[in-house]
């Protein structure tokens, strides 16, 4: 055996096993079946996740996942604006879902202010609508001082007791015919100076009347007498010395009733607007809810918004017993006007507003040089770490909806992997048997090639990250078809020759040289085809033409190098005395 074939077939050996080596984290969790991999995911998350990220990565009909279609509500734009909402949008869910983690997410413009996202291996569809559609409007705001917050409070209350009068007396006016005079509801003079100690402490008394050891009869009539009031939950003085103020989560759509009524928003000053916090978890033993949402008197004019968030992180605040945080960072331009917010309003709560939910409100103890700060809100660290994911990403310019929305079942996908498997397998062994028994020995060393094709295959898809679909499994089986094409005009050409008269040596050189050509042709405008239908196609149709790509270049290789050196080796060893062809 001659210097250059030693090279060639050390090469081949190379190449399979680095293609082994490819496939080694896909066969190890095809190998621990459906019960081994659910164990170690639960025992070791970081390894199971190393294993699959290195495996093959099965396709939206594969493995399940979910679909949808989202549409941008670009009412009022102009169709320059629409055209801008419509591209930003589709970069900031394109981030938002790369920094979900999902592995090989479809996400494409569909036209019509429309976008396509198929997220594979999704097993939580509601935490990935969640993600895809919230706004992110992050705004830092000013509590108001807590005497605007009394008097406000008192009048609202007194406005809600006419406005309750009112429509008992309509009530009974209509019972019994007769029209109710209209009453005009009162106005608060700003500028006047309120007593905030007397409203507070008036305050404090009404809610020692809200404990849950009082009679049914009471409380009502603390209702009927202080409507407003009577549905809010004192946890006594915050840091700056206000009211720290809830609301019961079952009494959030009264108090929301209430500050919505146009009386109420008639005698709001402009610079001023009350916010609800998100609902969390009583954590005071005293406090007889489950669960309540914090009540806030805010200035409405934000005084930073999300624009200045350069950096948004999971972490844990190591002074409230790892309780997950959002740290932020802002960009260099921001720095220093946020420096001087804190500055200026040092011993005011500054609110953290999500959404147009209050998130917290901490006080300032001390000017922020560094433009360093971090959310907190009775988060978990999923909750936390999503919030992260869609502040780096930024907001969506326009309010979005899902107008279509499948999800695959991990069933159907096992289902399709099943039936993809056995057509595949089923194609393989008639192209075996067909080989074996047309070529004889030649047909010997063409299933070992084509054997070798398909580990190939399989093996780029691990290692370049592709994605296999149902459609690229047909292209895998329309590839064993090129390849076992290659090696019948190659088998062909030099059954031409020895017809002739040549040796085995001179017809098996001449059969592959002049099939080559041939070769290289078919397999290039099919590769160019392949190549086609990746950059227009979608989904599906892109799927196919990976593997087919893919394919076209391994049964190149294989037809062509492999199954040469093959029959150099049994020549030159002696192995084959005549052309079993």
């Amino acid at each position: 055996m001659d210097t250059k074939l030693y090279g060639r077939l050390a090469t081949t050996i190379v190449v399979i096993l680095i293609a082994i080596a490819g496939l080694w984290s896909t066969m190890r969790l095809v190998g621990l079946g459906g019960e081994g991999r659910a164990a170690l995911k639960a025992a070791d998350a970081d390894a199971y996740q190393e294993l699959q990220s290195s495996s093959i990565s099965l396709g939206l009909d594969l493995q399940g996942g979910m679909h949808m279609v989202i549409e941008i509500d670009a009412t009022d734009m102009t169709e320059e604006e629409r055209y801008d909402a419509y591209q930003r949008a589709l970069e900031v869910i394109r981030n938002r879902i790369d920094e979900f983690g999902v592995e090989e997410p479809i996400i494409q413009p569909l036209g019509d202010g429309r976008i396509l996202v198929q997220l594979a291996g999704v097993d939580d569809p509601e935490r990935a609508k969640n993600i895809v559609r919230r706004t992110a409007f992050l705004e830092f705001k000013l509590v108001a001082l807590s005497s605007r917050t009394s008097e406000l409070i008192q009048v609202i209350d007194e406005i809600a007791l006419e406005v309750q009068n009112a429509q008992a007396a309509g009530d009974s006016a209509t019972a019994s015919g007769a029209e109710p005079a209209p009453e005009e509801p009162p106005v608060l003079a700003m500028g006047e100076e309120a007593d905030s100690a007397a409203i507070d402490t008036a305050m404090a008394a009404l809610f020692a009347d809200l404990e849950p050891t009082e009679t049914e009869a009471i409380e009502t009539s603390v209702a009927s007498e202080h409507p407003f009031l009577s549905l809010l939950q004192s946890f006594g003085y915050t840091e700056e010395g206000g009211l720290n103020l809830a609301v019961p989560e079952a009494k959030i759509p009264a108090v929301e009733a209430i500050l919505a009524l146009s009386e109420v928003r008639d005698i709001m000053p402009d610079e001023l607007e009350f916010r609800l916090g998100v609902v969390e978890e009583s954590k005071h033993a005293a406090n007889p809810f489950e669960s309540y949402a914090r009540l806030h008197l805010l200035n409405r004019e934000a005084e930073i918004t999300g624009a200045a968030v350069s950096r948004a992180n999971l972490s844990f605040d190591q002074r409230r017993f790892n309780e997950p945080i959002v740290s932020v960072a802002f960009k260099s331009d921001y720095v220093k006007r946020f420096a001087q917010i804190t500055g200026d309003h040092t011993g005011r709560q500054l609110a953290i507003v999500l959404d147009g939910k209050v998130r917290s409100a901490p006080v300032l103890r001390a000017r922020i040089p560094d433009g360093r700060a971090q959310i907190e809100g009775a988060f978990t660290a999923e909750e936390a770490n999503d919030l992260a994911v869609v502040l780096r990403s930024g907001a969506l310019p326009a309010p979005i909806k899902i107008v279509e929305e499948r999800t695959v079942g991990s069933t159907l996908g096992q289902d399709s992997i099943d039936a993809g498997a056995t057509a595949g397998l089923f194609g393989l062994a008639f192209v075996l048997v067909f080989m074996l028994v047309y070529y004889r020995a030649s047909g010997v060393v063409a299933n070992t090639v084509l054997v070798i094709n398909v580990v190939l295959i399989l093996s780029a898809l691990a290692m370049f990250g592709a994605t296999l679909t149902l459609p690229g499994i047909a292209g895998i089986v329309l590839t064993m078809g090129m390849a076992v094409d290659a090696n019948v005009l190659i088998f062909e050409r030099i059954r031409e020759e020895f017809r002739t008269g040549k040796s085995i040596v001179a017809s098996i050189q001449t059969g592959y040289e002049r099939a080559f050509q041939t070769i290289l042709d078919a397999n290039i405008t099919t590769f160019m085809t392949g190549l086609i239908l990746f950059y227009y196609g979608s989904g599906p149709i892109r799927g196919f033409a990976v593997t087919l790509m893919i394919g076209i270049v391994t049964s190149v290789f294989t037809a062509v190098f492999c199954s040469r050196i093959a029959f150099d080796f049994l020549y030159s060893t002696g192995r084959m005395r005549r052309l079993s062809i």
